[in-house]
């Protein structure tokens, strides 16, 4: 098409074509790394996702990793908290306080802190203070995403106040589409 029209040469249009070829370009470049079977999508913020891994990681207080775990990027957070404890105690490392953010204080971590005499501070996970929904739904909280995900990896993104007199208690209800 860009050969038959005769305002492909005028300057102005001939510029905004070559950005937006470029633009084109850059998509598709983009695009081409997601062909990684194993990766999955992720998110650090409800509207920022990311393709790939995660790395969880447990530190010392100088900062050296005592260990780590590798999954997918939709993985939360917190379901490694126990596992990370558990290797850095083979590791040789002693521990007694555990520091992280949100996704680290479920009801799960929290008896497993206080069953091994560990403290855990973290701010407390809405979860555990606005109540779960229920496993058969099968959608589970994302922390980073500050909202639940289906099975297949989809944020839900209608709110619904659960009752107007709870000043700004957000509750996330949705479906999975897919």
């Amino acid at each position: 098409m860009e050969n038959k029209s005769q305002h492909v040469e005028i300057p102005a249009v001939k510029e905004k074509l070559n950005v937006l070829k470029e633009a084109v370009e850059d998509f598709t470049l983009e695009l081409s790394y997601s062909t990684d079977e194993d990766a999955r999508f992720g998110h650090k913020a409800e509207d920022s996702s990311f393709f790939g891994y995660k790395t969880h990681i447990s530190m010392s207080n100088e900062r050296i990793i005592t260990a780590a775990v590798v999954t997918t990027g939709e993985k939360n957070d917190g379901k490694y908290l126990q596992e990370l404890v558990e290797k850095s105690k083979q590791s040789g490392m002693k521990v007694d306080t555990v520091i992280g953010d949100t996704a680290y204080s479920s009801k799960d971590n929290i008896v497993y802190t206080k069953s091994h005499d560990i403290d855990l501070v973290s701010k407390l996970h809405p979860i555990v203070t606005n109540g779960a929904r229920r496993e058969a739904d099968g959608f589970v909280y994302n922390k980073d995403a500050g909202t639940y995900m289906c099975k297949a990896g989809h944020l839900a993104t209608n709110r619904k106040v659960e009752n107007p007199n709870l000043i700004r208690k957000m509750f996330v209800i949705g479906t999975c589409l897919m």
